[in-house]
């Protein structure tokens, strides 16, 4: 019964989620506007609404295809955080490594610098739990370009897969 009963359930997810997800989203927009206050002196406070407003979707989007067994909640936020890859920039030099068996990409200006380039280490936001390389690209890229820095920008292990402190040994 079982083995017949999920490809049925995702048959009615995709067909219903072209209805479901608009819903949803209005849903998110009106519950971000009525429940939640903006302080004073935000420079772009619909742009911050609508970033809001389309995590809060993925959260109950992920705890719904979740309860379905099709994806974790967590892994679903994951993706939706890596978002779409930025092109090439033609005035970075990007490199990947590992020290360690730790991915680690390396950013720095291609034009030659007058002295020596400050260091950034950079570790990325996501409480331990989310984010990784690629979410964090254009805080890197924007951070190596504008403060002719080399900033080195670290790929821990994530939670709740690793817990801490181990997110950061090999």
């Amino acid at each position: 019964m079982g083995f017949v009963c999920a490809p049925l359930t995702l048959i009615g997810v995709i067909w219903i989620s072209p209805f479901l997800l608009p819903v949803l989203f209005i849903w998110a927009i009106c519950y971000d506007l009525f429940k939640s206050e903006l302080p004073p002196g935000i420079d772009q406070p619909l742009k911050l609404r609508f970033y809001h407003s389309l995590l809060l979707l993925t959260a109950v989007l992920g705890r719904i295809l979740e309860k379905l067994g099709i994806c974790s909640d967590i892994s679903l936020l994951r993706f939706m955080l890596d978002g779409i890859p930025p092109w090439r920039d033609s005035k970075l030099l990007i490199r990947d490594l590992k020290f360690a068996e730790v991915p680690m990409r390396v950013y720095q200006a291609k034009a030659p610098s007058v002295g020596q380039r400050r260091g950034v280490l950079y570790f990325h936001g996501g409480a331990g739990t989310l984010g990784s390389i690629n979410a964090f690209e254009r805080v890197c890229r924007y951070l190596a370009r504008e403060t002719d820095s080399v900033v080195v920008s670290v790929g821990y292990r994530l939670a709740p897969e690793y817990l801490y402190p181990s997110q950061y040994w090999g």
